[in-house]
């Protein structure tokens, strides 16, 4: 526990901090470092991947920025609870709000969508 607040937890499936926000831009993997992932797209259907996380870790993945209109992002995430397989981001904007328990991630709320 820091002194800003922050909470760093280590566990088998790695070290992330509630207090750090990652990015990518394009095609690749949303970091699970941190609790908030800002995503960048490139291009149409750029392709995302999420490893699992933590037990009881959060995650926000938010759309903050895209190379021209109509650019979209799909996640595709090792272990995601119930019957979609994917999270898709059509605008900026979009977020999704998972926790990762129980071996998925699981899609508490956001904008985005699940296919």
């Amino acid at each position: 526990l820091a002194a800003n607040g922050a909470v760093t937890v280590v566990s088998a499936a790695g070290t992330w901090t509630t207090a750090a926000t990652t990015t990518s831009s394009g095609p690749g993997a949303v970091a699970i470092t941190g609790a908030i992932h800002e995503i960048t797209t490139t291009g149409t259907g750029d392709a995302l991947t999420l490893a699992d996380g933590a037990e009881g870790q959060h995650l926000y993945v938010v759309y903050v920025a895209e190379a021209a209109g109509g650019d979209t992002a799909v996640c595709t995430p090792t272990n995601l609870a119930g019957a979609s397989t994917t999270i898709t981001f059509n605008a900026l904007g979009d977020t999704a709000d998972l926790l990762f328990t129980a071996g998925a991630w699981y899609f508490l709320g956001g904008a985005a969508a699940l296919a």
